[in-house]
Protein backbone atom coordinates (compact mmCIF):
# COMPACT_ATOMS: atom_id res chain seq x y z
CA UNK A 1 0.00 0.00 0.00
CA UNK A 2 1.41 3.58 -0.52
CA UNK A 3 1.56 5.54 2.28
CA UNK A 4 1.94 9.89 1.51
CA UNK A 5 4.35 9.83 4.74
CA UNK A 6 8.26 11.38 4.86
CA UNK A 7 6.14 14.76 5.92
CA UNK A 8 8.94 14.58 8.34
CA UNK A 9 11.70 14.86 5.92
CA UNK A 10 11.33 18.76 4.83
CA UNK A 11 13.13 20.19 2.18
CA UNK A 12 15.74 20.74 4.32
CA UNK A 13 16.79 17.52 4.11
CA UNK A 14 17.13 17.58 -0.47
CA UNK A 15 20.56 16.62 -0.22
CA UNK A 16 20.94 13.55 1.45
CA UNK A 17 17.43 12.88 -0.04
CA UNK A 18 18.70 13.57 -3.41
CA UNK A 19 21.41 11.31 -3.10
CA UNK A 20 21.94 7.94 -4.13
CA UNK A 21 21.15 4.74 -2.63
CA UNK A 22 24.67 2.24 -2.94
CA UNK A 23 23.06 -0.51 -4.85
CA UNK A 24 22.48 1.66 -7.59
CA UNK A 25 23.28 0.36 -10.48
CA UNK A 26 24.14 3.15 -13.04
CA UNK A 27 25.40 6.31 -10.30
CA UNK A 28 23.16 8.74 -9.70
CA UNK A 29 19.44 9.50 -11.31
CA UNK A 30 20.04 11.82 -14.30
CA UNK A 31 17.44 13.91 -13.31
CA UNK A 32 17.77 14.52 -9.78
CA UNK A 33 15.46 17.37 -9.34
CA UNK A 34 12.77 15.24 -10.02
CA UNK A 35 13.73 12.54 -7.99
CA UNK A 36 11.21 11.01 -5.13
CA UNK A 37 12.23 10.15 -1.69
CA UNK A 38 11.07 6.71 -1.08
CA UNK A 39 11.12 4.53 2.13
CA UNK A 40 10.46 0.70 1.83
CA UNK A 41 8.50 -1.04 4.83
CA UNK A 42 8.23 -4.63 5.25
CA UNK A 43 5.73 -6.00 7.68
CA UNK A 44 4.94 -9.55 9.20
CA UNK A 45 1.88 -8.43 9.31
CA UNK A 46 -0.41 -5.97 11.82
CA UNK A 47 -1.91 -7.00 15.61
CA UNK A 48 -4.64 -9.40 14.93
CA UNK A 49 -3.87 -12.99 14.39
CA UNK A 50 -1.05 -15.49 13.23
CA UNK A 51 1.11 -12.53 12.28
CA UNK A 52 0.37 -10.20 15.22
CA UNK A 53 2.67 -8.10 16.77
CA UNK A 54 3.69 -10.43 20.24
CA UNK A 55 4.13 -6.91 21.94
CA UNK A 56 -0.14 -6.31 21.55
CA UNK A 57 -0.61 -9.57 23.71
CA UNK A 58 -1.93 -11.48 21.10
CA UNK A 59 -2.89 -14.48 22.15
CA UNK A 60 -2.76 -15.75 18.34
CA UNK A 61 1.32 -15.31 17.93
CA UNK A 62 3.77 -17.17 18.91
CA UNK A 63 7.54 -17.03 19.33
CA UNK A 64 9.41 -17.56 15.76
CA UNK A 65 6.28 -16.85 13.56
CA UNK A 66 7.98 -13.71 12.02
CA UNK A 67 11.11 -12.61 10.46
CA UNK A 68 14.73 -14.12 10.77
CA UNK A 69 15.94 -13.16 7.36
CA UNK A 70 15.05 -10.59 5.29
CA UNK A 71 15.64 -9.87 1.40
CA UNK A 72 14.67 -6.72 0.01
CA UNK A 73 15.14 -5.64 -3.76
CA UNK A 74 14.10 -3.44 -6.77
CA UNK A 75 13.05 -3.92 -10.20
CA UNK A 76 12.82 -0.91 -12.87
CA UNK A 77 10.66 -1.25 -15.69
CA UNK A 78 12.53 0.44 -18.80
CA UNK A 79 11.26 2.08 -21.28
CA UNK A 80 11.68 -1.23 -23.60
CA UNK A 81 9.61 -2.58 -20.85
CA UNK A 82 12.54 -4.72 -20.03
CA UNK A 83 13.37 -5.31 -16.51
CA UNK A 84 16.59 -4.78 -14.65
CA UNK A 85 17.44 -5.13 -10.80
CA UNK A 86 17.71 -1.95 -9.73
CA UNK A 87 18.69 -2.38 -5.98
CA UNK A 88 19.03 -4.29 -3.45
CA UNK A 89 17.69 -3.38 0.03
CA UNK A 90 18.28 -7.03 1.63
CA UNK A 91 19.41 -5.67 5.70
CA UNK A 92 22.08 -7.74 7.87
CA UNK A 93 19.76 -8.69 10.22
CA UNK A 94 22.61 -10.75 12.37
CA UNK A 95 22.86 -8.03 15.32
CA UNK A 96 18.74 -8.16 16.08
CA UNK A 97 18.00 -10.65 19.19
CA UNK A 98 14.69 -10.61 18.03
CA UNK A 99 15.29 -11.35 14.29
CA UNK A 100 17.51 -14.38 15.79
CA UNK A 101 14.29 -15.98 17.22
CA UNK A 102 12.04 -14.82 14.64
CA UNK A 103 10.41 -12.32 15.98
CA UNK A 104 10.99 -9.45 14.30
CA UNK A 105 7.49 -7.38 13.01
CA UNK A 106 8.70 -4.93 10.59
CA UNK A 107 11.52 -3.31 8.96
CA UNK A 108 11.59 -0.24 7.57
CA UNK A 109 14.50 0.95 5.05
CA UNK A 110 16.99 4.18 4.77
CA UNK A 111 15.33 6.91 2.23
CA UNK A 112 16.19 6.65 -0.81
CA UNK A 113 15.30 8.31 -4.04
CA UNK A 114 13.47 6.87 -7.58
CA UNK A 115 13.05 8.94 -10.53
CA UNK A 116 9.64 8.65 -12.12
CA UNK A 117 9.31 5.36 -13.74
CA UNK A 118 7.45 1.88 -12.70
CA UNK A 119 9.13 -0.32 -10.38
CA UNK A 120 8.42 -3.95 -8.87
CA UNK A 121 9.01 -4.52 -5.16
CA UNK A 122 10.08 -7.36 -3.88
CA UNK A 123 10.50 -9.33 -0.41
CA UNK A 124 11.24 -12.49 0.76
CA UNK A 125 11.44 -14.14 4.31
CA UNK A 126 13.17 -16.78 6.10
CA UNK A 127 13.27 -18.99 2.45
CA UNK A 128 17.20 -19.40 2.01
CA UNK A 129 17.39 -23.33 3.12
CA UNK A 130 14.24 -24.19 1.88
CA UNK A 131 14.37 -26.64 -1.31
CA UNK A 132 12.17 -26.39 -4.16
CA UNK A 133 12.10 -26.30 -8.25
CA UNK A 134 11.22 -23.82 -11.09
CA UNK A 135 10.78 -24.39 -15.04
CA UNK A 136 8.57 -27.10 -16.78
CA UNK A 137 9.00 -30.46 -18.47
CA UNK A 138 9.37 -29.82 -21.94
CA UNK A 139 11.52 -26.39 -21.76
CA UNK A 140 14.85 -25.68 -22.77
CA UNK A 141 15.54 -25.51 -18.84
CA UNK A 142 13.10 -28.23 -17.80
CA UNK A 143 12.80 -28.44 -14.27
CA UNK A 144 15.79 -27.06 -11.90
CA UNK A 145 15.78 -28.25 -8.09
CA UNK A 146 17.83 -25.41 -6.28
CA UNK A 147 17.41 -23.69 -2.61
CA UNK A 148 15.65 -20.42 -2.16
CA UNK A 149 18.62 -18.78 -1.44
CA UNK A 150 20.27 -19.36 -4.16
CA UNK A 151 17.19 -18.61 -6.68
CA UNK A 152 17.13 -15.18 -4.74
CA UNK A 153 21.21 -14.64 -6.01
CA UNK A 154 20.63 -16.45 -9.30
CA UNK A 155 18.09 -14.16 -10.36
CA UNK A 156 18.38 -10.14 -8.46
CA UNK A 157 21.73 -9.41 -10.06
CA UNK A 158 22.17 -5.72 -9.85
CA UNK A 159 22.13 -4.22 -13.29
CA UNK A 160 21.07 -7.18 -14.80
CA UNK A 161 17.99 -8.31 -16.87
CA UNK A 162 15.80 -9.43 -14.52
CA UNK A 163 12.94 -12.40 -15.70
CA UNK A 164 10.27 -13.29 -12.95
CA UNK A 165 9.89 -16.29 -14.59
CA UNK A 166 11.64 -18.30 -12.50
CA UNK A 167 10.66 -16.38 -8.82
CA UNK A 168 6.82 -16.96 -9.98
CA UNK A 169 7.21 -20.47 -11.24
CA UNK A 170 9.65 -21.65 -8.01
CA UNK A 171 7.72 -24.03 -5.77
CA UNK A 172 8.82 -25.20 -2.18
CA UNK A 173 8.97 -28.76 -1.21
CA UNK A 174 6.42 -29.36 1.64
CA UNK A 175 7.09 -26.14 3.56
CA UNK A 176 4.65 -26.85 6.41
CA UNK A 177 7.00 -30.22 7.51
CA UNK A 178 9.96 -28.11 7.42
CA UNK A 179 9.77 -25.80 9.50
CA UNK A 180 11.18 -26.01 12.89
CA UNK A 181 11.09 -23.24 14.84
CA UNK A 182 13.41 -24.29 17.85
CA UNK A 183 15.49 -25.57 15.35
CA UNK A 184 16.08 -22.20 13.94
CA UNK A 185 13.99 -22.75 10.36
CA UNK A 186 11.36 -20.15 10.49
CA UNK A 187 8.36 -20.00 8.23
CA UNK A 188 8.90 -18.48 4.71
CA UNK A 189 7.13 -15.67 3.28
CA UNK A 190 7.14 -13.55 0.46
CA UNK A 191 5.29 -10.56 -0.33
CA UNK A 192 5.31 -8.20 -3.93
CA UNK A 193 3.92 -5.10 -4.83
CA UNK A 194 3.79 -2.55 -7.75
CA UNK A 195 4.16 1.11 -7.90
CA UNK A 196 4.30 3.87 -10.40
CA UNK A 197 6.15 6.82 -9.22
CA UNK A 198 5.66 10.09 -10.87
CA UNK A 199 7.32 13.65 -10.09
CA UNK A 200 4.26 14.84 -8.81
CA UNK A 201 4.17 12.63 -5.83
CA UNK A 202 7.39 14.87 -4.75
CA UNK A 203 5.26 17.59 -3.86
CA UNK A 204 3.89 15.22 -0.63
CA UNK A 205 7.51 15.02 0.87
CA UNK A 206 7.80 11.56 -0.29
CA UNK A 207 6.12 8.49 0.07
CA UNK A 208 6.31 5.06 2.17
CA UNK A 209 6.12 1.59 0.32
CA UNK A 210 4.32 -0.91 2.69
CA UNK A 211 5.31 -4.58 1.37
CA UNK A 212 3.13 -6.93 4.13
CA UNK A 213 4.57 -10.44 4.11
CA UNK A 214 2.25 -13.42 3.72
CA UNK A 215 3.17 -17.03 5.10
CA UNK A 216 3.09 -19.45 2.68
CA UNK A 217 2.19 -21.75 5.54
CA UNK A 218 -1.17 -21.70 7.52
CA UNK A 219 -2.25 -23.04 10.86
CA UNK A 220 -5.03 -25.61 11.91
CA UNK A 221 -6.41 -24.85 14.99
CA UNK A 222 -8.19 -28.38 16.94
CA UNK A 223 -9.93 -29.16 19.68
CA UNK A 224 -11.13 -32.67 20.76
CA UNK A 225 -14.81 -32.35 22.08
CA UNK A 226 -16.44 -34.07 24.40
CA UNK A 227 -17.06 -37.94 23.56
CA UNK A 228 -13.64 -39.72 22.90
CA UNK A 229 -11.10 -40.91 25.45
CA UNK A 230 -7.41 -39.41 24.68
CA UNK A 231 -4.56 -41.51 25.93
CA UNK A 232 -1.37 -39.93 26.93
CA UNK A 233 -0.33 -40.93 23.37
CA UNK A 234 -2.99 -40.06 21.74
CA UNK A 235 -2.25 -38.21 18.40
CA UNK A 236 -4.07 -36.77 15.35
CA UNK A 237 -3.26 -36.86 11.78
CA UNK A 238 -4.82 -34.42 8.81
CA UNK A 239 -4.07 -35.65 5.41
CA UNK A 240 -4.52 -33.67 2.07
CA UNK A 241 -2.59 -31.03 1.59
CA UNK A 242 -0.75 -29.89 -1.43
CA UNK A 243 3.28 -30.86 -1.65
CA UNK A 244 4.44 -28.16 -3.29
CA UNK A 245 3.74 -24.61 -2.44
CA UNK A 246 4.23 -21.38 -4.90
CA UNK A 247 6.79 -19.02 -3.23
CA UNK A 248 4.75 -16.02 -4.88
CA UNK A 249 1.14 -15.98 -3.96
CA UNK A 250 -0.49 -14.77 -7.52
CA UNK A 251 1.61 -17.59 -9.13
CA UNK A 252 -0.43 -19.86 -11.43
CA UNK A 253 -0.55 -22.63 -13.68
CA UNK A 254 2.67 -24.23 -11.27
CA UNK A 255 2.75 -28.06 -10.42
CA UNK A 256 1.92 -28.86 -6.50
CA UNK A 257 2.70 -32.19 -6.73
CA UNK A 258 0.23 -34.19 -5.18
CA UNK A 259 -2.52 -33.62 -2.58
CA UNK A 260 -1.06 -36.42 -0.36
CA UNK A 261 1.01 -34.74 2.58
CA UNK A 262 0.06 -35.86 5.93
CA UNK A 263 0.63 -33.86 8.85
CA UNK A 264 0.91 -36.03 12.09
CA UNK A 265 1.02 -34.67 15.92
CA UNK A 266 0.69 -35.82 19.11
CA UNK A 267 -1.45 -34.06 22.18
CA UNK A 268 0.83 -33.09 25.13
CA UNK A 269 -0.08 -32.99 28.93
CA UNK A 270 -3.18 -34.33 28.80
CA UNK A 271 -4.23 -31.38 26.51
CA UNK A 272 -7.50 -31.68 24.08
CA UNK A 273 -6.25 -29.01 22.00
CA UNK A 274 -3.44 -29.25 19.20
CA UNK A 275 -2.16 -27.08 16.38
CA UNK A 276 0.39 -27.36 13.48
CA UNK A 277 1.34 -25.84 10.29
CA UNK A 278 -0.22 -26.79 6.92
CA UNK A 279 0.73 -26.52 3.28
CA UNK A 280 -1.47 -23.68 1.45
CA UNK A 281 -4.03 -26.20 -0.76
CA UNK A 282 -6.03 -25.10 -3.93
CA UNK A 283 -10.18 -25.89 -4.07
CA UNK A 284 -10.22 -29.87 -4.71
CA UNK A 285 -10.95 -32.55 -2.43
CA UNK A 286 -11.96 -32.16 1.31
CA UNK A 287 -9.02 -33.22 4.10
CA UNK A 288 -9.11 -36.64 5.84
CA UNK A 289 -8.96 -36.24 9.81
CA UNK A 290 -7.70 -39.24 11.86
CA UNK A 291 -7.89 -39.23 15.36
CA UNK A 292 -5.71 -41.84 17.06
CA UNK A 293 -6.65 -42.32 20.62
CA UNK A 294 -3.81 -44.49 21.86
CA UNK A 295 -6.45 -46.92 23.98
CA UNK A 296 -5.66 -50.11 23.59
CA UNK A 297 -9.12 -51.09 24.45
CA UNK A 298 -12.34 -49.44 23.63
CA UNK A 299 -12.15 -46.83 20.37
CA UNK A 300 -8.64 -47.02 19.30
CA UNK A 301 -9.37 -44.32 15.82
CA UNK A 302 -12.11 -42.25 14.41
CA UNK A 303 -11.83 -40.91 11.08
CA UNK A 304 -14.13 -37.80 8.78
CA UNK A 305 -13.58 -35.82 5.91
CA UNK A 306 -13.72 -31.94 6.20
CA UNK A 307 -16.15 -29.85 4.36
CA UNK A 308 -14.00 -27.50 4.02
CA UNK A 309 -12.05 -28.67 1.04
CA UNK A 310 -8.91 -25.53 0.61
CA UNK A 311 -6.35 -23.78 2.98
CA UNK A 312 -5.17 -20.31 1.61
CA UNK A 313 -2.00 -19.55 2.97
CA UNK A 314 -1.84 -17.28 5.64
CA UNK A 315 -5.08 -18.29 7.57
CA UNK A 316 -5.89 -19.90 10.49
CA UNK A 317 -8.51 -22.71 10.45
CA UNK A 318 -10.20 -23.78 13.18
CA UNK A 319 -12.00 -27.05 13.93
CA UNK A 320 -13.92 -28.75 16.39
CA UNK A 321 -13.69 -32.91 16.34
CA UNK A 322 -17.28 -34.12 17.51
CA UNK A 323 -18.67 -37.73 18.35
CA UNK A 324 -21.90 -39.19 16.90
CA UNK A 325 -23.12 -36.40 15.45
CA UNK A 326 -23.98 -34.98 18.75
CA UNK A 327 -23.59 -31.34 18.21
CA UNK A 328 -24.35 -28.57 15.59
CA UNK A 329 -22.27 -26.25 13.35
CA UNK A 330 -23.22 -22.39 13.79
CA UNK A 331 -21.51 -20.22 10.73
CA UNK A 332 -22.06 -16.28 11.21
CA UNK A 333 -21.58 -14.20 8.30
CA UNK A 334 -21.61 -10.49 9.34
CA UNK A 335 -21.63 -7.05 6.74
CA UNK A 336 -21.69 -3.79 7.40
CA UNK A 337 -24.70 -1.42 5.94
CA UNK A 338 -22.55 -0.32 3.11
CA UNK A 339 -23.56 -1.46 -0.62
CA UNK A 340 -20.51 -3.22 -2.27
CA UNK A 341 -18.36 -3.98 0.78
CA UNK A 342 -17.56 -7.58 1.43
CA UNK A 343 -18.50 -9.39 4.89
CA UNK A 344 -16.24 -8.78 7.68
CA UNK A 345 -14.62 -11.54 10.36
CA UNK A 346 -17.04 -12.06 13.39
CA UNK A 347 -15.53 -12.63 16.65
CA UNK A 348 -16.69 -16.11 17.61
CA UNK A 349 -16.58 -17.98 21.01
CA UNK A 350 -18.60 -21.45 22.28
CA UNK A 351 -19.39 -23.01 25.39
CA UNK A 352 -19.51 -26.68 24.98
CA UNK A 353 -20.72 -26.96 28.55
CA UNK A 354 -24.12 -24.56 28.42
CA UNK A 355 -24.74 -25.19 24.92
CA UNK A 356 -24.18 -21.05 24.51
CA UNK A 357 -22.69 -19.37 21.18
CA UNK A 358 -21.84 -15.45 21.49
CA UNK A 359 -20.68 -13.69 18.12
CA UNK A 360 -19.38 -10.60 18.20
CA UNK A 361 -20.38 -7.80 15.67
CA UNK A 362 -20.50 -4.52 15.02
CA UNK A 363 -23.35 -1.70 15.06
CA UNK A 364 -25.02 -1.04 11.62
CA UNK A 365 -24.37 -4.68 10.51
CA UNK A 366 -26.37 -7.33 9.05
CA UNK A 367 -25.85 -10.62 10.44
CA UNK A 368 -26.65 -14.45 9.20
CA UNK A 369 -25.90 -17.36 11.14
CA UNK A 370 -26.49 -20.68 9.27
CA UNK A 371 -26.87 -24.10 11.45
CA UNK A 372 -25.44 -27.27 10.12
CA UNK A 373 -25.05 -31.02 11.59
CA UNK A 374 -22.43 -33.00 10.44
CA UNK A 375 -22.95 -36.89 9.32
CA UNK A 376 -27.13 -36.26 9.79
CA UNK A 377 -29.69 -38.45 8.15
CA UNK A 378 -32.23 -36.68 6.71
CA UNK A 379 -32.99 -33.13 7.04
CA UNK A 380 -32.61 -31.71 10.35
CA UNK A 381 -35.10 -29.55 11.45
CA UNK A 382 -33.63 -25.58 12.86
CA UNK A 383 -36.67 -23.58 15.29
CA UNK A 384 -35.63 -20.14 15.86
CA UNK A 385 -36.92 -17.63 18.18
CA UNK A 386 -35.93 -14.21 20.35
CA UNK A 387 -35.60 -13.97 23.82
CA UNK A 388 -38.26 -11.75 25.76
CA UNK A 389 -36.72 -8.30 26.63
CA UNK A 390 -34.27 -7.87 23.99
CA UNK A 391 -33.33 -4.03 23.78
CA UNK A 392 -33.81 -2.16 20.78
CA UNK A 393 -31.96 -2.09 17.54
CA UNK A 394 -32.24 -5.52 16.32
CA UNK A 395 -35.06 -6.52 13.36
CA UNK A 396 -35.25 -8.77 10.60
CA UNK A 397 -33.89 -8.79 7.28
CA UNK A 398 -36.74 -8.37 5.06
CA UNK A 399 -36.43 -8.79 1.21
CA UNK A 400 -35.99 -5.54 0.33
CA UNK A 401 -32.80 -5.38 2.33
CA UNK A 402 -29.75 -6.72 0.99
CA UNK A 403 -26.51 -7.79 0.66
CA UNK A 404 -27.05 -11.18 2.35
CA UNK A 405 -29.02 -13.46 1.08
CA UNK A 406 -30.31 -16.09 3.22
CA UNK A 407 -30.62 -19.84 3.15
CA UNK A 408 -32.63 -22.07 4.46
CA UNK A 409 -33.13 -22.47 8.54
CA UNK A 410 -30.85 -18.78 7.88
CA UNK A 411 -31.47 -16.35 11.20
CA UNK A 412 -30.75 -12.90 9.63
CA UNK A 413 -30.95 -9.86 11.79
CA UNK A 414 -30.16 -6.06 10.68
CA UNK A 415 -29.11 -4.26 13.62
CA UNK A 416 -29.39 -0.43 13.80
CA UNK A 417 -26.58 1.57 12.56
CA UNK A 418 -26.63 4.14 15.67
CA UNK A 419 -23.73 4.12 17.95
CA UNK A 420 -25.79 4.04 20.83
CA UNK A 421 -26.74 -0.04 20.63
CA UNK A 422 -22.45 -0.15 20.99
CA UNK A 423 -22.23 -2.78 23.98
CA UNK A 424 -26.06 -4.16 24.07
CA UNK A 425 -26.81 -8.00 24.05
CA UNK A 426 -29.29 -9.37 22.06
CA UNK A 427 -30.36 -13.46 22.65
CA UNK A 428 -31.71 -15.97 20.97
CA UNK A 429 -32.94 -19.25 20.86
CA UNK A 430 -32.46 -22.41 18.67
CA UNK A 431 -34.47 -25.29 18.81
CA UNK A 432 -32.33 -27.91 16.73
CA UNK A 433 -33.91 -31.78 15.99
CA UNK A 434 -31.68 -34.22 13.96
CA UNK A 435 -31.07 -38.04 13.56
CA UNK A 436 -27.27 -39.66 13.66
CA UNK A 437 -26.13 -43.31 12.77
CA UNK A 438 -22.89 -43.50 14.79
CA UNK A 439 -20.05 -45.93 13.90
CA UNK A 440 -21.90 -48.94 14.88
CA UNK A 441 -24.78 -48.60 13.22
CA UNK A 442 -27.17 -47.15 15.91
CA UNK A 443 -29.48 -44.47 15.69
CA UNK A 444 -29.75 -41.37 17.91
CA UNK A 445 -32.38 -38.90 18.07
CA UNK A 446 -31.42 -35.56 19.23
CA UNK A 447 -33.57 -32.86 20.37
CA UNK A 448 -31.89 -29.21 21.79
CA UNK A 449 -31.86 -25.95 22.59
CA UNK A 450 -28.86 -23.73 21.99
CA UNK A 451 -28.53 -19.86 23.54
CA UNK A 452 -27.28 -17.64 20.64
CA UNK A 453 -26.30 -14.31 21.95
CA UNK A 454 -25.10 -11.54 20.05
CA UNK A 455 -22.69 -9.01 21.84
CA UNK A 456 -22.39 -5.34 20.16
CA UNK A 457 -18.58 -5.83 21.37
CA UNK A 458 -16.56 -4.81 17.78
CA UNK A 459 -15.35 -1.42 16.93
CA UNK A 460 -16.97 0.14 14.20
CA UNK A 461 -13.47 1.99 12.44
CA UNK A 462 -12.19 -0.98 13.34
CA UNK A 463 -14.17 -3.30 11.17
CA UNK A 464 -14.41 -0.64 8.74
CA UNK A 465 -10.59 -0.12 8.13
CA UNK A 466 -9.85 -3.64 8.17
CA UNK A 467 -12.47 -4.49 5.12
CA UNK A 468 -10.95 -1.46 3.26
CA UNK A 469 -8.12 -2.13 3.88
CA UNK A 470 -7.99 -5.78 2.29
CA UNK A 471 -10.51 -4.23 -0.59
CA UNK A 472 -7.25 -1.79 -1.73
CA UNK A 473 -4.15 -3.24 -3.97
CA UNK A 474 -2.86 -0.09 -3.72
CA UNK A 475 0.13 1.02 -5.99
CA UNK A 476 2.42 -1.44 -3.98
CA UNK A 477 1.68 -4.53 -1.48
CA UNK A 478 -0.01 -7.53 -1.51
CA UNK A 479 -2.73 -8.40 1.63
CA UNK A 480 -0.59 -9.20 4.50
CA UNK A 481 -3.34 -9.94 6.99
CA UNK A 482 -4.17 -13.78 8.09
CA UNK A 483 -7.42 -14.75 7.36
CA UNK A 484 -9.59 -16.82 10.08
CA UNK A 485 -11.19 -19.56 8.13
CA UNK A 486 -14.95 -20.14 8.98
CA UNK A 487 -15.25 -23.12 12.26
CA UNK A 488 -15.64 -25.99 11.20
CA UNK A 489 -17.19 -29.04 13.27
CA UNK A 490 -15.83 -31.99 11.95
CA UNK A 491 -18.50 -35.44 13.60
CA UNK A 492 -15.89 -38.20 13.55
CA UNK A 493 -16.94 -41.61 13.03
CA UNK A 494 -15.82 -44.96 14.47
CA UNK A 495 -12.80 -47.01 12.35
CA UNK A 496 -11.90 -49.04 15.24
Amino acid sequence: MLRCALAAVPMACAVLLSSCYGDEADGCPPDAGSAVPVKVNVSAGEIGDLNASRAGGDANAEDGEFINTLHVYIVSHEGDNALRTFMNLSPDLTGSALAQKGNLTEWTSEPLTLIPGTYTFYAFANIEEYEGEYGAEGTAVGIQETTGGQLLDDNFVIGQVFSDEDINSFRLFNPAGKIDLDGGKFIPMSAKGELTITSDLNASGGIIVDLPLERLVSKVRMTVGDGATLSSNASVTFSGCSQNVPLMAASTGISRGSRGVSTTKSFENGSRQVEFYVNETPAGDPFTVTLNTGNTTGVSTYQATTELDNIPRNSIYPLTLTFDGADIQLTPTAYLQVNGLPAYDVTYDVDYDTNTYTFGITYGSYLVITPSVNGAQGTPQFTWSEVTGNPDGMGPITGDVQPPTLRANSLGRLFTGDASIDGNEYRLLLRAQWTVADGDGQVHDYDRTYNVIVEISQNYNDVLNGITDNLSLSSAGTRGAVTTLSPERLNMVKVK
